[in-house]
């Protein structure tokens, strides 16, 4: 599934970005969603 090989990928910056704070696993979803809602939606 794409969404899963965007998500491997932004995780690390996502990491760098909060500088080092740990987001809880639970809820990746929703918070990478509100960064990168706009960059995720597939192509119309």
């Amino acid at each position: 599934m794409e969404l899963t090989k965007v998500l491997r990928v932004n995780k690390d910056t996502i990491w760098n970005w909060e500088k080092g704070r740990r987001w809880p696993e639970k809820g990746i979803l929703e918070r990478i969603e509100e960064c990168f809602g706009e960059f995720l939606e597939p192509p119309a």
